[in-house]
């Protein structure tokens, strides 16, 4: 099996307009799921009906950013054991380029849903479904949920 797991969700008013501008998932391998390299995986972000397909290239500028969390020691992006746990960013763009975040997908606004959908490299899928909290305020960070 080859699916990943998604777990808790943060969203990060980075601009501090009252809006969320990137969206922090933790991810490990699904119990007995084999070594999933999260580079190669797509990510699908849908959001007010609008989705978007984007692949897992490593780019601290742009749409998906890994940041290793715990173990992965012998190859950084590739959950190998259960102990394994990488945060994965996801920039929403701010100005509709592609450059500084995943096209087409704007900030998060207050009591937004948005859906992340993980599909490792062999076909398996995961999906989370994320509410906006009611209420953002400017420069704050939120669990999603």
């Amino acid at each position: 099996s080859g699916r990943i797991a998604i777990g808790e969700a943060v969203g990060y008013d980075k601009e501090g307009n009252g809006n969320i501008t990137t969206i922090n998932v933790s991810m490990r391998l699904a119990a007995g799921a084999d070594p999933i390299n999260l580079s190669k995986a797509s990510y699908t972000i849908d959001t007010d009906g609008t989705a978007r397909v984007v692949n897992g290239k490593n780019d601290s500028n742009g749409p998906i950013t890994f940041h290793q969390l715990q173990g992965l020691d012998q190859k950084p992006l590739i959950l190998a054991d259960q102990d394994d746990l990488m945060v994965v960013e996801f920039t929403l763009t701010t100005d509709g380029s592609s450059s500084t975040g995943i096209s087409g997908i704007g900030p998060i606004s207050e009591g937004d849903e948005i859906t992340i959908i993980a599909q490792a490299p062999a076909g398996g899928s995961t999906y989370v479904a994320l509410r906006a909290p009611r209420r953002i305020n400017e420069g704050e960070s939120y669990i999603i949920s």
